[in-house]
This record gives structure tokens, C-alpha cells and sequence, in this order.
């Protein structure tokens, strides 16, 4: 594969598909540590799907900055303004999608319900690179609707992947130690389990899964 690859699917082509599916690729590509890549944008109608493979980056998405790195998933929805972009000093090297359809509002209230967040880990990231990578391949030069078919349906298959692998890992030291960092600033503040969930990007759910896991008891205990 090139180290730059940007597909864009022409409106046209897309509106004049025999098919209907419920999540429609929009753009797919991939960039092998481009220097100096920033974006922003606001009011975009498709979601971004992110996969960081090597390197760092960042998101800001609901006025929240986060570091990204390797394994992690951003999940950007439509008409909210973000930002994101590389690490000049160690570019980071990514696979990316935009995609709409009339699955996205299910799909949203599926990460609520699941406790999902807007950017998460995935412990082995390689199964989900794979499929990015296929949609890319399927798209990449000359393309067929049955194609475009093909990775509406691998995407379909991705997305519904993470709710199996359930993120943020219980595991994932990096809560851990913002957690702690949070709760010894705030130990004679008003603090409580919603205050410190909302700062970590959790639900209360996830973060009293996370501490247990680490110290076998909740943060308030």
C-alpha cells in the first residue's frame, strides 16, 4: 500500500447505487506518517473512524484534548465539531473512514448503552487494521458497486466488533493513573463517582469496573 492513500466516493456514484445498507462508506484511506497533518472541522454529515497503527497523534472532540497512540480508536460523530492531527515528533500512522447511512443513530445509542466513549483502546488492534485495510484495497483505483457493497459491509462487521471487545480495558493503566492523579487533587473537594467519571470520559459503569479490576473495590471505597 502507498504511504498516502485518500479515496473519496463522488456523491453521484453513491446516490446512484441499487443497494440500501445501513452504514455507507463515504471516504477511506490511509497515511503512513504524514508530517505536519492537522485537521478541523465543524458541521461535517458523515462520522470518522480513526485507527491509530504506530506512532501518536491527537483528537479534541467536546472540548477534550486526548493523546492518541497506538491501538486507539477515534469515533468522531457527524456535525460536532473536532480537531485532530499528528505528533510532529513521532508522526503517528493511521487507517480512517467516513461513513453515513441510516444505522448511525442506532449505532450511538449502542456506544451510550455500552459505555463506549468517542476514543478508546483495543488490546490487539489487528483484526479491526485488517478490515480498514480491506475497504481501503476494495475502493482503492477502480471500483465496482459490488465493491462498494463489500466494504459497507466490512465496516458494518467492524463497528459491531467493538462492542465485543467492550473498550476501555479494564486494564488500561492510563485511567488508572488519571484517576488517581484526579482523586488526590479533589480528596477534600466535591468529589464523587459521576465527577470523577465525567473527567476521566467514562461511565460510572466503567469506572467502577476499572478500579475493581486494579484494586478489588470501587474509587469511593
Amino acid at each position: 500500500m502507498e504511504t498516502h492513500v485518500n479515496i473519496l466516493l463522488p456523491d453521484a456514484i453513491l446516490q446512484s447505487l441499487e443497494f440500501q445498507h445501513s452504514f455507507i462508506v463515504n471516504r477511506a484511506g490511509y497515511y503512513q506518517k504524514p508530517s505536519d497533518y492537522h485537521m478541523e472541522r465543524e458541521g461535517l454529515e458523515e462520522a470518522v473512524l480513526i485507527l491509530c497503527l504506530d506512532g501518536c497523534g491527537y483528537a479534541e472532540y467536546k472540548g477534550k484534548k486526548q493523546e492518541i497512540r497506538r491501538g486507539d480508536v477515534v469515533f468522531l460523530e457527524p456535525r460536532t465539531y473536532h480537531s485532530y492531527g499528528t505528533q510532529d515528533e513521532d508522526p503517528w500512522t493511521i487507517l480512517w473512514v467516513h461513513f453515513s447511512g441510516s444505522g448511525l443513530p442506532s449505532l450511538l445509542s449502542l456506544f451510550k448503552k455500552h459505555g463506549i466513549q468517542h476514543i478508546f483502546h483495543l488490546e490487539d488492534p489487528r483484526p479491526a487494521a485488517g478490515e480498514l485495510e480491506q475497504i481501503v484495497k476494495l475502493l482503492y483505483g477502480r471500483y465496482t458497486p459490488m465493491d462498494i457493497y463489500k466494504a459497507c459491509c466490512k465496516l458494518e462487521l467492524l463497528l459491531l466488533s467493538f462492542f465485543e471487545a467492550s473498550p476501555p480495558s479494564p486494564g488500561d493503566s492510563r485511567y488508572i493513573e488519571e484517576a488517581l492523579r484526579f482523586m488526590r487533587e479533589n480528596l477534600y473537594g466535591n468529589m464523587d463517582l459521576q465527577a470523577l467519571s465525567d473527567h476521566l470520559g467514562l461511565t460510572t459503569f466503567h469506572t467502577i469496573r476499572i478500579f475493581k479490576a486494579a484494586f478489588m473495590t470501587t474509587p469511593m471505597q
